[in-house]
C-alpha cells in the first residue's frame, strides 16, 4: 500500500514539475528595431528575451535588436519595452501599464522574508513622457521623504500647472503615481 501511495506522489510531482516548467514559455510577439515582428514561444529572464524555436534551440535577444515584446499570460497580454532609467546607464525590460502623454510603467518586486518564504510584493512605478526613451523613478526609499519627490515632480511635470498645484497642496504624494499619470493625461496630455 505504501508503494502505491509513493507511486501516485511521484506521478503527481512530475506532472506538476512539467506543467510549471512548460508554463514559463508564453505565446509572444517580438517587435524588432528594424520593424519586423515575430510570433513565437518566449520567456523573459534578467532583462533578456529567450526565444524557443520549433527545432528545440534557444535564442537570446536583448535591447540591441528588440524594441518591445507582447508577452501573453493567463491575465492577458502585457507589453514590455526596453527603457533606460534616468540617472542610470543600464537598460531594463519593463511593462507598460497605462499609455498616454505620460506613460506609466511598472515592475513587480517580489519580497521574501528572512527564512526565504515569499511574503508578497509590491509594484515599483516609473513614469516616462511619450516618445522618450528614459524613465523616471519617483519611488525612492522612505528616508528620502516627500521633499525628494516634490523636487523631481516639479521638474517632470513643469508643463502642467494643475498637477504641480496638487503636489504642492499634498493632494498627490509619492505613492500616488498611477493617479498622477491618469490626472496628467486627462488634464494636460493634449
Amino acid at each position: 500500500m505504501k508503494y502505491l501511495g509513493m507511486r501516485y506522489f511521484l506521478v503527481l510531482f512530475f506532472l506538476l514539475f512539467f506543467c510549471l516548467g512548460h508554463s514559463q514559455k508564453r505565446e509572444s510577439i517580438i517587435h524588432f528595431r528594424n520593424g519586423e515582428q515575430k510570433k513565437c514561444l518566449a520567456t523573459m529572464r534578467k532583462g533578456k528575451i529567450i526565444v524557443f524555436h520549433e527545432n528545440g534551440k534557444k535564442e537570446k535577444l536583448d535591447h540591441r535588436t528588440v524594441s518591445k515584446i507582447e508577452y501573453g499570460s493567463v491575465w492577458g497580454t502585457g507589453i514590455f519595452y526596453y527603457k533606460i532609467q534616468k540617472g542610470y546607464s543600464g537598460v531594463m525590460l519593463i511593462e507598460l501599464i497605462k499609455a498616454g502623454a505620460v506613460n506609466l510603467y511598472g515592475v513587480y518586486i517580489h519580497q521574501t522574508s528572512f527564512d526565504g518564504v515569499s511574503s508578497g510584493g509590491n509594484m515599483l512605478y516609473y513614469l516616462g513622457k511619450e516618445n522618450e526613451g528614459t524613465l523616471t523613478n519617483f519611488e525612492r526609499p522612505q528616508q528620502y521623504g516627500q521633499t525628494w519627490f516634490e523636487t523631481y515632480a516639479k521638474e517632470f511635470f513643469a508643463d502642467c500647472g494643475p498637477v504641480l498645484q496638487k503636489i504642492e497642496r499634498k493632494e498627490f504624494r509619492r505613492l500616488d503615481l498611477p493617479e498622477i499619470a491618469e490626472y496628467y493625461n486627462s488634464t494636460c496630455g493634449n
